[in-house]
C-alpha cells in the first residue's frame, strides 16, 4: 500500500518506493516491538509450557481445524 501511494501520488518509481517502503514497515515493527515488549516476553517465558501441551495434540485434526476454520471466514 505504501508503495503504490508513493508511486501514484508523489511520482516515485518502483526501484525508490520500495526500499522506503521496507524501511517503514521495519520501524513499525520495531515500535510495535518495543510498545509491547512486557507481552512479548511474557509469551517467550510461556513458550516451553505451550509446547509440552501441543505434543498431545494431532497435527492432522489441528489443521483440520484450522481450515475449515479459515474456509468459514472466507465465506461469511
Amino acid at each position: 500500500m505504501t508503495t503504490l501511494v508513493m508511486i501514484n501520488v508523489f511520482g516515485k518509481t518502483l526501484a525508490e518506493a520500495l526500499p522506503i517502503s521496507i524501511w517503514l514497515h521495519t520501524g513499525i515493527l520495531l515500535s510495535a516491538a518495543i510498545y509491547f515488549r512486557k507481552d512479548l516476553q511474557e509469551i517467550q517465558g510461556n513458550l516451553p509450557s505451550f509446547y509440552k501441551i501441543a505434543r498431545k495434540f494431532n497435527f492432522d485434526e489441528f489443521c483440520i481445524i484450522c481450515g475449515t476454520i479459515t474456509l468459514f471466514a472466507y465465506f461469511i
